[in-house]
């Protein structure tokens, strides 16, 4: 897929993955929204997984390709952005047509970090918060 690194084919082609699609192309992303892509075995796109927190999403921002915004707008997200702590579970659901744009991040490192501390005996957890 043109502009995206590491998109493959996963489960017998019924499944691609790929590192964010924020630098895709614009060919890329004309083959991607194909009725008939020949980047997917000829099978319309019917969703997209976003697995990043918001934290990486932000950061991505930056770097976002024109095409990639369009490909936001397509899937009727005008500005990606991360809103109610990450997670966005359908962004186009009014839209029964087309792919769809689905946000579950794997990691919130917030939550990562407050449980880690919660897990920690007192005397470990006083001594790791003198040290930062």
């Amino acid at each position: 897929l043109d502009g995206v690194r590491t998109f493959r084919p996963v489960a017998d082609g019924l499944y691609y993955r790929s590192a964010a699609l924020d630098v895709i192309t614009s060919k890329g992303m004309e083959d991607l929204l194909s009725p008939s892509p020949t980047t997917l075995a000829g099978r319309p796109l019917a969703a997209i997984i976003d697995l990043r927190n918001s934290d990486e999403i932000s950061k991505a921002e930056a770097d976002r390709t024109e095409a990639a915004s369009v490909l936001y707008e397509t899937l009727g997200v005008s500005n990606l952005v991360a809103r109610n702590g990450g997670l966005i579970e359908n962004y186009n659901k009014d839209n029964q047509e087309g792919p769809r744009l689905y946000h579950a991040p794997l990691l919130d490192p917030d939550a990562f970090w407050d449980e880690a501390i919660a897990r920690m005996p007192t005397g470990m957890r006083i001594q790791s918060t003198l040290r930062t």
